[in-house]
């Protein structure tokens, strides 16, 4: 897949030490299975990904796992199997960045719920998860940056919810010392840290 060499290569620039990169696929259950023959039959509810086996330089063992999947609900509807994963992983720490608002929007409900439901953190830019969506009271959050209206390809997008956060006095925005999202220079960048008041324990 042309993701995994991008992984390989930002493995490596963190000083990470690939020892193993193998095919895996998860089945119609959501059960995690080796992969012999990369050949996919017309029709089959399998998920493709790969696993990359890493140490890091003080010695930890790393795993990382990616999976080409279409998580939009129609989709899920017929190949649940991410959404079946990812329940038997415990609580998560999430990330989300540049995905081009699709958990906005009605269509991209279940893995939006799923990742409320399951995390314990949650990093994002202002194209993740919109704001009108996380219980208030579930949740508390740290932002960092500078928000700043979505780029033109995605004006729809914009949150006023967002933009009075970053201007209360009270709880100013953190800095953020380097540029990421849509709106990639520093001074425009914004990412966004929501801690769980009660974290989940399974």
């Amino acid at each position: 897949d042309g993701a995994v060499p991008l992984i390989m290569l930002f493995a490596a620039r963190t000083g990470n030490h690939l020892q193993a990169v193998r095919p895996v696929q998860l089945d119609a259950s959501g059960q995690l299975h080796e992969v012999t023959d990369t050949t996919r039959a017309p029709g089959s509810k399998a998920i493709p990904g790969a696993e990359l086996k890493l140490q890091a330089a003080d010695g930890t063992e790393k795993t990382i796992y990616y999976f080409s999947a279409d998580l939009s609900d129609w989709k899920l509807t017929t190949k649940s199997a991410p959404l079946a994963y990812v329940r038997t992983l415990g609580p998560l720490t999430t990330y989300v960045k540049s995905a081009t608002y699709l958990m906005h929007k009605s269509y991209f409900s279940k893995v939006r719920n799923l990742v409320l439901e399951r995390s314990n953190y949650l990093l994002q830019d202002d194209s993740g998860i919109a704001m009108k969506y996380f219980p208030k009271n579930n949740w508390q959050f740290t932002y960092y940056g500078t928000y700043r209206r979505p780029i033109n390809l995605f004006a729809k997008q914009y949150q006023p919810e967002l933009t009075t956060a970053y201007h209360d006095s009270l709880h100013r925005a953190r800095p953020l010392p380097f540029g990421t999202g849509y709106n990639w220079r520093q001074t425009d960048s914004n990412l966004l840290l929501a801690k769980r008041r009660t974290p989940l324990s399974k």
